[in-house]
C-alpha cells in the first residue's frame, strides 16, 4: 500500500498531463511505461500507441493503488483527454525546434502538420468536414481562451441563472431537466438581448409537458448535439460556449462521494444519485491538476450570487462531456423586454443599444405609428406620455431581442429634413 515506486508513477504522471499536449509529451507520458520506446514509431503507427497507451493505463489503474485510490482514479481518468490532445497534436514537437541545426543537409520546407514551428494554428480539425446540422461536433477555426467563465464574458448572466424560480428541494428529474433547460434559454437570451432580462422562461413554462432538456430546445428552434469523445469534440464544446453561451451536460452522472464534498453540498438534487443529472456548464479552467468544467449549482441565494460559485468536474470524469446539449435558436428574435413596444429598423446603427440616448427620424407616419404603439397614458396624447414619464421600449424590427427600454424626451419637426425628430432617453 506505501509502495513508493507506485506514488512516484502517479507523481511522474500527474506532472506530465500538466503540460502543453504534443508529440514530445506524448513520448514523456508512454515512456514512463515503456522506457525504451521508439519515438518516430509512434508517429507512423497508431495502433502501436494505442497499445502502449493501455500499458500505461494499467499501470496507474485505481486498483494497482489501493492505498492512494481517490488520486489515482481521478488521474485515471484524466489522462485519456491528455491522451486524445496529444494524438491531434502529435507533429508538434518543440524539442525538435529547439535543437541547433545540424551539418546534415536541411531538408527542404518540409510541411509540418499542426503549425511545425509556426505559432499560427493549423489545426485539421478547424475546417471541419465533421460539421452536420443538429450533430457532433461543429469544429471551430476560432482561438479558444485558455480559460473561460461566461459569468466574466457577459457579467449580467447571474440573473439568469437565478431565474426561473423553481423549487428544488422535491423537484422530480423531468422538473429538473426543463429547469436546467431554461436556465440555458434565458442566459442565451440575455447573451442576446445585451444585457439583464425583463422577461424570462419561468415556472410555468418549467412545468408544461414534454419535460427533457433535448425536447424543450427542439420545441424553440432545434437541439444541437456535442460530444466530448476526443481533443477536436472538447474544443468544440468550448467553442460552443465561447461564441453563444452556457451548455447543457445530459450524460453526467451523479455520485455520492462527489455530492458530499463540502463545496458541492446543496448543489445536486440528491433524488438523481447514480443517475444522469443534467448540469449548466458555463465555462472551464486549468490547473495544475488537469482541465476543469465549470458547472451552475442548483444551490441559488444572496450569498451564492456575490461569491460566484461555480462547481468544478474535471473533464471526462463521471461522464460529464459525453453528450452536450445546446439550443440551435439564438433567440434573438424573441422579446426579452415587456411593451409597450415600438418597432424600428435599426440596421444602420447596429451598436445603437450602447448609446447614451436616442434620436430617431421618423416621417409623418412613422410617428403616427409610434403614438399609436407606445401609447401615452389614458388619453393617448404624447404630453400625457411625456409628463408621466412613461416608459416604452424601442426594438430593431428585424431582431426583437436587440430593444432597449426608453423615456420620451423631446418631438421636433426638423424642417430641412422634412422629418420629425424623436429624442428618447435610456432607462
Amino acid at each position: 500500500m506505501g509502495d513508493p515506486f507506485r506514488r512516484l508513477i502517479l507523481d511522474t504522471v500527474s506532472l506530465i498531463i500538466a503540460k502543453d499536449a504534443n508529440g514530445d509529451t506524448l513520448v514523456e507520458l508512454l515512456r514512463v511505461a515503456t522506457p525504451d520506446l521508439d519515438p518516430e514509431e509512434l508517429c507512423a503507427d497508431a495502433a502501436k500507441r494505442e497499445k502502449l497507451f493501455k500499458t500505461l493505463k494499467l499501470r496507474i489503474h485505481p486498483d494497482k493503488h489501493p492505498g492512494d485510490m481517490e488520486r489515482a482514479t481521478a488521474l485515471y481518468q484524466d489522462v485519456q483527454p491528455f491522451f486524445d490532445r496529444c494524438v491531434a497534436n502529435i507533429h508538434k514537437r518543440p524539442s525538435k525546434q529547439q535543437q541547433p541545426k545540424a551539418a546534415a543537409p536541411p531538408r527542404p520546407m518540409k510541411k509540418k502538420s499542426n503549425g511545425g514551428g509556426s505559432s499560427r494554428s493549423t489545426n485539421a480539425p478547424a475546417s471541419g468536414p465533421q460539421n452536420r446540422r443538429g450533430g457532433s461536433n461543429n469544429a471551430p477555426t476560432l482561438r479558444i481562451e485558455f480559460e473561460f467563465d461566461t459569468r466574466k464574458k457577459w457579467g449580467y448572466l447571474d440573473r439568469a441563472f437565478d431565474q426561473p424560480s423553481f423549487p428544488v428541494r422535491g423537484c422530480s428529474s423531468d422538473g429538473l431537466s426543463a429547469l436546467v433547460a431554461y436556465q440555458c434559454i434565458n442566459a442565451r437570451g440575455a447573451i442576446a438581448h445585451g444585457r439583464k432580462t425583463e422577461r424570462f422562461y419561468s415556472q410555468d413554462q418549467v412545468l408544461q409537458k414534454p419535460a427533457s432538456v433535448d425536447e424543450k430546445f427542439a420545441m424553440r428552434g432545434g437541439t444541437k448535439v456535442l460530444q466530448g469523445v476526443d481533443a477536436a469534440g472538447i474544443e468544440a464544446i468550448k467553442a460552443e460556449i465561447v461564441t453563444r453561451g452556457p451548455v447543457v451536460s445530459t450524460s453526467f452522472v451523479l455520485t455520492e462521494v462527489f455530492s458530499k464534498r463540502p463545496e458541492n453540498r446543496g448543489a445536486f438534487l440528491l433524488s438523481q444519485m447514480t443517475k444522469c443529472h443534467p448540469v449548466l456548464l458555463i465555462g472551464w479552467r486549468v490547473t495544475n491538476l488537469g482541465d476543469l468544467w465549470l458547472a451552475q449549482s442548483l444551490k441559488r441565494g444572496p450569498s451564492d450570487s456575490k461569491k460566484k460559485t461555480a462547481i468544478c468536474i474535471p473533464f471526462g470524469q463521471f461522464g460529464i462531456d459525453k453528450t452536450i446539449l445546446a439550443p440551435i435558436n439564438s433567440f434573438e428574435n424573441v422579446p426579452w423586454q415587456h411593451g409597450p413596444y415600438f418597432n424600428h429598423d435599426m440596421s444602420h446603427a447596429p451598436e445603437w443599444r450602447s448609446w447614451p440616448s436616442l434620436r430617431m427620424h421618423l416621417s409623418s407616419s412613422e410617428l403616427e405609428r409610434f403614438i399609436e404603439s407606445v401609447g401615452g397614458g389614458t388619453d393617448g396624447s404624447l404630453i400625457a406620455l411625456h409628463e408621466k414619464r412613461i416608459t416604452f421600449v424601442v426594438r430593431h424590427k428585424e431582431m426583437l431581442a436587440h430593444s432597449r427600454r426608453c423615456r420620451l424626451k423631446e418631438i421636433r419637426w426638423e424642417k430641412n429634413l422634412g422629418k420629425w425628430l424623436v429624442s428618447c432617453s435610456f432607462v
